[in-house]
């Protein structure tokens, strides 16, 4: 899922029918580290 700032990954399962999130992880958009100067490696 893309946000403003940031970019989620999702990890989901299907249970039963049903989506549950497992587990997000997120990082900074490449255009975010660069307003605010981290450089993209990190």
């Amino acid at each position: 899922m893309r946000m403003h700032d940031w970019v989620d990954y999702m990890h989901m399962v299907k249970t039963d029918g049903r989506w549950m999130i497992v587990n997000v992880l997120w990082e900074l958009s490449p255009e975010a580290k660069k307003r605010y100067g981290i450089p993209e490696e990190l």
